[in-house]
């Protein structure tokens, strides 16, 4: 059997980096971890000794590889295998997937078209467009942008860098963002305002799939990080149907999508994450299955069933990030009421990603 060490890129989506630890621990999976500096949070947690290389910038190219494949040969691995948690290094990995493997460096990603039609967002809306009967929010004309409205890319990365949605509730922010960049490269859409839901799943090479639904209670403003969320049911997506369809189109790996549930009801599709999502600890906790069977399309043996309570009420089930909860203009979605409004505070101390023995330092302070 073939000896394969995975590796996880720390300093970027590290809640995501963090529950991966967390459950390659618990299955006994050998890992290292290229950190992203000498500052990195990954140093104030258990898995400090799992640090390899400590990057000097954020470049990727072959020669960090090579240092990497060196420090980790520790282990002596036939095979190293990276995980996929961050859009830019992902898109570095498929386009050096030849010059890795080698050096014995995979990360059985798909090819670049299966992986792109996802990723970007202007793409996947057409793919969903063709699979599912969700609605869309409507695309603006440059021209006649009415507030509140949301900016997207085309594209995720543009010349090396990486762009990110940006949600406009005023004229005048709009015209700011109208100004700075170039329109060939963005698209707008009306914003939907509602419940937000995440399917988060794996889709094997084999079409195989496991998947589970996340309801969200608490956002960062301006779309960015989910700070408090729950398992939540299936708003009223053909699954099934959206996971062999995306596979016909030659994708295979994580997967994340979201909708909003708004007006009448309606499921409007927002975007695509073809890579971990940040609360992956819901998955670790509730739903291991899913990163069971990445680890066994990775070709690991005897990946063990880990004991689960599914038992969700208003104090289980839960996910949150404490210190990212603690900021101005959190948003609350609907659902959030259906909690008891004087706990809410505790459930978020609780329930903290890193409020486990493992990342206690990192507690209420990151």
């Amino acid at each position: 059997m073939r000896n394969r060490v995975l590796v996880l890129f720390s300093g970027h989506n590290d809640r995501a980096v963090i529950a991966l630890c967390r459950y390659f621990s618990q299955c006994d999976i050998p890992f290292v971890i290229v950190a992203s500096g000498r500052e990195d949070l990954i140093f104030k947690t258990d898995w400090s000794d799992r640090v390899v290389i400590c990057r000097v910038d954020r470049k990727l190219d072959i020669g960090l590889f090579k240092s990497i494949r060196l420090a980790s040969n520790i282990s002596s691995p036939d095979e190293l295998i990276i995980c996929q948690t961050s859009e830019y290094l992902n898109q570095y990995l498929l386009g050096s997937s030849s010059e890795l493997s080698f050096i014995g460096i995979n990360s059985f990603m798909p090819d670049v078209d299966g992986y792109m039609k996802l990723t970007n967002k202007e793409s996947s809306r057409r793919i969903i467009d063709s699979i599912l009967g969700l609605s869309f929010p409507e695309v603006m004309d440059f021209k006649k942008i009415n507030t509140p409205c949301v900016f997207k890319p085309k594209k995720n990365i543009i010349d090396g860098v990486v762009l990110y949605p940006r949600i406009c509730f005023s004229e005048s922010e709009a015209k700011d963002v109208c100004q700075s960049i170039n329109k060939e490269d963005w698209f707008v859409e009306t914003y939907v305002n509602g419940q937000s839901y995440y399917l988060c799943g794996y889709l094997s090479r084999s079409g195989f799939f496991k998947s589970y639904w996340q309801t969200n209670l608490m956002q960062q403003p301006d779309g960015k990080s989910i700070v408090f969320a729950k398992i939540g049911k299936n708003p009223g997506v053909n699954v099934n149907k959206l996971f062999q369809n995306i596979y016909e189109e030659g994708y295979f790996g994580p997967f994340m999508m979201e909708v909003i549930k708004g007006e009448s009801n309606n499921l409007y599709f927002v975007e695509i994450n073809p890579r971990f999502w940040g609360p992956l600890q819901l998955c670790v906790d509730f739903y291991p299955e899913v990163l069971k069977l990445f680890l066994e399309d990775l070709g690991f043996d005897e990946v063990p069933n880990l004991n689960v309570n599914r038992e969700i009420n208003y104090d289980g089930g839960l996910y949150s990030w404490y210190f990212g909860s603690r900021g101005e203009n959190i948003k609350k979605y609907p659902e959030l009421m259906e909690l008891p409004l004087d706990e809410i505070e505790e459930l978020l101390k609780k329930n903290d990603v890193y409020f486990k023995s493992d990342t206690i330092e990192l507690h209420g302070l990151y």
